[in-house]
């Protein structure tokens, strides 16, 4: 594919090109039938001034014609003229150039001046007019009917002359609309250059940054604003990019800080049962406890599996009506043992016929995570209410402690853990709500969390819609 540069070159000439070839055509044409007017001209001016020099006398014509006054018509010139009497087609006058051929006059009707070719074999142009000569004075009026005889006088004349001045003046014409195209073509390539610098200027600057670089924004002082539009995008780019890097690598980090503990937990509790011979109730202890540290370390990589899964849009469901209630119920069965050993209460004040239209399975992971997290951090004898409030599908509610605005909004951020998440019981390290909320996006849905009713309610809303306080 050719340059943007030669593609804007080739449509400025493209629609150069043929106006200025129509302009020169155009002007090659009037400038042509200005000159053939003008020799046109000439040719009837010099017929009428001869026809004018011929007089009729009683006996004879009498031509007033002298070649040293007319010299155009003397032997050596281009000019031949040619007068004979209509009616028997005798000869009055003729021109010495002419010698002994004629001259045809054309046929009444056509017009009067034509092309023809000249006694000396060149190409002119000759005049043919039929007139009745003056009378001299001494012809009485009685008489003069009888010398009224019409004569055809005609005049040719060379046209090499106009030839080679318009072959001259073409030559001009064309070589300045040669000249016309190459100026187009210059400030074409020009202006396409000097408009397409900006964007090398960009590219030059984006050949710059790299990964460790992202914070640098494109220069938009001067760029035309056509392309301001485009450049600010790829700025927008640059600063997503920048937000994603950064957030990736806060995510690694969290991901080797959360790791860490449970693993060298583990890795202490494997020391200490191979520091000395023990016997088979230690051993045992001791496998319990690196088997639930373990299995600790396995609950965080499979949810940052499914994580990674929900941000990559590879958590696909199947939209079927799901009722709500049995799906609560399936979740608190497998917490209740929790709950009862914290002194919580389930009040759940959904109806049978409460459905929604999802993914029955990311909506059953959704609910657990939300239930998972009330029976955590709510308060000892505290209330979890499930209910479903105006302009959202589910709410998990509980009697708090209820998180500060600034812990409200960070609270679905991977790995975070404000100081009212401290009080639970250790096990959670920040990934079952930044889970539900990416897998409820997965399927047009959102999490938002609310101070309400004097705790804190975390609700299921269809995702771009504002639930209802």
């Amino acid at each position: 594919m050719p340059s943007l540069h030669r593609r804007i070159v080739r449509i400025v000439l493209a629609l150069t090109a043929p106006v200025v070839l129509a302009l020169s055509l155009a002007m090659d044409l009037l400038v042509s039938d200005l000159a053939w007017r003008q020799c046109d001209d000439a040719l009837a001016s010099r017929t009428r001034d001869l026809s004018t020099l011929l007089e009729r006398e009683p006996e004879r014509y009498e031509f007033e014609y002298d070649e040293r006054y007319v010299p155009e018509y003397s032997v050596g010139r281009a000019a031949f003229f040619e007068i004979r009497k209509i009616a028997d087609n005798s000869l009055v006058a003729r021109s010495t150039t002419l010698g002994e051929a004629a001259l045809t006059p054309s046929s009444p009707g056509d017009p009067p001046i034509s092309d023809v070719m000249l006694p000396d074999g060149r190409p002119g142009r000759a005049m043919t007019l039929r007139f009745i000569p003056r009378l001299d004075e001494d012809v009485s009026v009685e008489d003069a009917p009888k010398y009224q005889d019409e004569v055809v006088l005609v005049v040719a004349v060379e046209t090499d002359g106009v030839t080679s001045e318009l072959a001259r003046v073409r030559a001009w014409l064309w070589t300045l609309c040669g000249l016309a195209l190459l100026v187009a073509t210059g400030a074409a390539v020009f202006a396409a250059r000097s408009g397409l610098r900006p964007l090398q200027y960009a590219a030059a600057q984006l050949a710059t940054v790299d990964a460790r670089q992202l914070g640098q924004r494109l220069v938009l002082a001067g760029v035309p604003s056509e392309l301001r539009a485009p450049l600010e995008q790829v700025n927008g780019l640059l600063e997503r990019l920048e937000q994603a890097f950064a957030h990736e690598r806060r995510f690694s980090g969290d991901v080797s800080h959360e790791l860490r503990t449970p693993m060298a937990a583990l890795r202490a509790v494997l020391q200490l049962a191979l520091s000395r011979p023990r016997d088979a109730a230690d051993y045992k202890s001791s496998i319990t406890r690196a088997a639930e540290m373990v299995e600790q370390i396995v609950g965080i990589v499979e949810r940052l599996l499914l994580l990674a899964r929900a941000d990559a849009g590879q958590v696909k469901g199947r939209l079927v009506e799901v009722a709500l209630r049995p799906l609560v119920e399936e979740r608190w069965f497998v917490l209740r043992d929790r709950a009862a050993a914290r002194e919580l209460v389930l009040v759940d004040e959904l109806n049978d016929d409460d459905t929604v239209v999802t993914d029955e399975t990311t909506l059953l992971v959704v609910i657990g995570n939300l239930l998972d997290n009330a029976v955590t951090y709510t308060e000892r004898g505290g209330t979890i209410r499930v209910r479903r409030p105006p302009g959202s599908l589910l709410e998990v509610w509980d009697s708090g402690p209820v998180p500060t605005a600034e812990a409200r909004s960070r609270m679905f951020d991977r790995f975070w853990r404000g100081d009212v998440a401290r009080s639970g019981d250790g096990v959670h390290v920040g990934l079952g709500l930044p889970l539900s909320r990416a897998m409820s996006r997965a399927v047009g849905l959102d999490l938002v969390a609310l101070a309400v009713d004097g705790g804190l309610g975390i609700r299921i809303c269809t995702r771009g819609e504002s639930p209802s306080t």
